[in-house]
């Protein structure tokens, strides 16, 4: 579905493409986004799409609480951006305490 000024794919100009993730599954180990907590700002992400690779340099990253707004982390920024987003923090009644957010622009 297509909210109109969120998200949107990547290449798409203007979209912030928004991809969440496990970090980890119970009695089973790593995940998907098992190492975005070593993204680091000037790192390179690539996401491979049916017109080819996109790559994006990453900004910042941040912790967010679970049940704050998010609208402001998968609206569109204006310029290319992809947005990352898993589970972090302490573990209890299996679930993480925080998410992790990760911004990154286009090159």
């Amino acid at each position: 579905q297509n909210w109109a000024g969120l998200g949107g794919f990547p290449g798409e100009p203007g979209a912030n493409a928004v991809f969440a993730g496990h970090v980890d599954y119970i009695r089973v180990g790593p995940a998907v986004f098992w190492s975005i907590r070593d993204l680091s700002p000037g790192a390179q992400v690539t996401v491979n799409t049916d017109s080819g690779p996109i790559t994006y340099v990453i900004d910042w990253s941040q912790w967010a609480d679970p049940d704050q707004d998010f609208t402001s982390f998968v609206e569109r920024t204006g310029q290319d951006s992809i947005t990352l987003v898993t589970c972090i923090g302490g573990f209890s009644g299996g679930h993480y305490s925080n998410r992790l957010i990760v911004r990154g622009h286009r090159i």
